[in-house]
């Protein structure tokens, strides 16, 4: 594993390690404090452990502070011991054994760590940032690319045959052409078209006050001599404009009440 200078400031301890990788994993921190033993058993997590790097944490003896434990095989086989007793707490921090806080990794470390392939994207994600929050220098390393990126397959595009164009063509109008221009699509009518003159000349006859008294007065007229209808079904309750075969309801005509009284005063 890559090792940095010895820094107080790059220190984390072995609790904060499995905390990181538990919250990433969804488990439990001392089932990854257990885990962390395992790995150091097995060989495969080899990086120096530091202790407390306080004056007070060592009787005031600071000649220990910045050295690397030298029986770090017999740590890591006390903690993993001590992960599995019962406690009482369920919080992870109260949960841990005192020898999870007690050592440390450097931050360096930590980072190499990560880039083992281990670990699931998530977890090696939060050891490097675990890293760089003590490190921040680390930050200009980066994750290592994943295998399937470090080399992209050329693209091959595929060019088609051209193919005839069967769509209409609008001709083009010029000068020197006789040629009609093109038709203009004509403008959907509304209610408002359709049916405003017959509001209006219902509105002067009865000197309606509020949209709602209007509106009950062209229900009461819908039929053949207006150009509503009563709607039925799922329409029951609204008017019905038959020349466009829509529903027009008491609230589209309260939200058009002043334009309504306006035309009704030409």
């Amino acid at each position: 594993m890559r090792t940095q200078a010895y820094s107080q400031r790059h220190l984390i301890t072995i609790g904060e390690v499995a905390s990181a990788i538990a919250i990433a994993r969804g488990t439990a921190g001392l089932e990854e404090l257990r885990w962390l033993a395992q790995q150091a058993a097995n060989g495969l997590l080899t990086a120096p452990l530091y202790p407390p790097h306080e004056p007070w944490q060592h009787a005031d003896d600071a000649s220990r502070i910045g050295t690397p434990a030298t029986n770090p095989a017999g740590i890591w086989r006390t903690l993993g011991a001590k992960a599995v007793l019962a406690h009482k707490s369920a919080k992870d921090t109260f949960n841990y054994p005192t020898v999870a806080s007690t050592w440390h990794l450097l931050a360096a470390d930590v980072y190499a760590l990560a880039q083992q392939p281990i670990w699931s994207t998530r977890a090696a994600a939060a050891l490097r940032d675990l890293a760089c929050r003590y490190s921040p220098d680390l930050l200009d390393e980066g994750p290592a690319p994943a295998p399937e990126a470090q080399q992209h397959e050329p693209v091959t595009v595929q060019v088609l045959p051209e193919q005839p164009d069967t769509a209409e063509h609008v001709p083009v109008v010029n000068s020197a052409s006789n040629a009609p221009p093109p038709k203009a699509t004509a403008k959907r009518r509304s209610w408002l078209d359709v049916s405003a003159p017959y509001i209006v000349e219902v509105m002067q006859a009865g000197r309606y006050t509020t949209a709602k008294e209007l509106y009950r007065a062209l229900e009461a007229k819908a039929g053949p001599n207006s150009p509503f209808d009563k709607g039925t079904g799922a329409g029951r309750g609204s008017l019905f404009v038959r020349e466009i075969a829509q529903s027009l309801s008491l609230k589209t005509v309260q939200n058009n009440w002043l334009k309504l009284l306006d035309r009704a005063k030409k």
